[in-house]
Formats: C-alpha cells, structure tokens, sequence
C-alpha cells in the first residue's frame, strides 16, 4: 500500500512539473522534439517490413507497445483496413482500435482518413494534410501523414508541423 502511494505522489509531481518543464526561463514555451517527414516513412517501411517477417498479430502488437519501436517524439504508426476503415494498430491511441475512422474530420472538417484510404486504395503512397492534436504538445497543429498499402492495409505515421509566426 505504501509503495502504491508513493508511485502516486510520484507521478502526481510529475504531471505537475510538466507544464514547468514546458517553459524557457523567459517563459517561452519549448517546442516538442519533432519528428522529420524521413522519419515518417522509415518508420511506416520498418513496421511494413516487420509485417511482412513476422506477421499481423506481432507487428501490430509492437505498434502498439510504448517500447514497440514505433514511437519516436511525436511520431507513431497506426494501420487501417482498407476493406472495413477499422483501426487495426495505433502506435497512441488503443481506443482507436476496432473503430471505422473512414470519415472523421479534422479541425477544419476535412475527411483525412477517406484521403489516405483513397492513396492507399489506389495502390499509391503519399502524403495527407490535416490538423490533428499532437501526443506531445495537446495542441492541434497542422500535420502531414505519410500512408503506404499492403494488400488490404494501410500504414500511417504523420509528422507535425510547427505553428508559423
């Protein structure tokens, strides 16, 4: 019982001192690390490659492990199926999973998730932009996402674009 407490407090101070943490001694805020449009694709090959190594139920697994190997700053892979629009791995959200998010919109109401299927669909990769809430700021920010097919899938991992002055 002590040591649930003290894991508590523990992580209790930590979400306190995160907004501490966020800001410059001149009070600016700190940008979260960001990752490349690079890193996007590598990261969407790797976890093609380790799909087509060591299959659906491993690959997607260690999508969706925070020690996976498909988190980095605030990029992460998540994979949908092009014949239902389910969720299939999501390297941030579990809730994601089983969900058809064919037509959710963006803060500006476009339908992203149709215009990667739509790529992927086609047999084609490519980027999709949208705004989405980025895992490290809790901020929405322009966001580009890179999607490749494979047989009836989808891989997808986006990166974040800073805020123009």
């Amino acid at each position: 019982h002590r040591r649930r407490c003290c894991q508590a407090a523990l992580l209790g101070l930590a979400v306190c001192a995160w907004p501490m943490a966020s800001t410059r001694a001149d009070d600016r805020p700190v940008q979260p690390p960001r990752a490349t449009q690079a890193e996007a694709v590598a990261m969407v090959k790797k976890a093609i490659a380790q799909y087509k190594r060591d299959g659906a139920q491993k690959t997607f697994a260690d999508i969706m492990d925070l020690h996976g190997g498909y988190r980095s700053k605030d990029l992460y892979v998540w994979v949908t199926d092009l014949n239902t629009g389910f969720t299939v791995a999501h390297g941030v959200n579990p809730r994601m999973l089983g969900k058809n998010l064919t037509y959710i919109r963006d803060a500006d109401g476009r339908a992203f998730v149709l215009n990667l299927q739509k790529f992927a669909r086609a047999g084609q990769s490519g980027w999709v932009d949208y705004k989405w809430p980025n895992p490290v700021s809790n901020v929405i920010e322009s966001k580009t996402t890179y999607v490749e097919p494979l047989g009836n899938l989808a891989f997808c991992a986006g990166v974040y674009q800073p805020a123009k002055p």
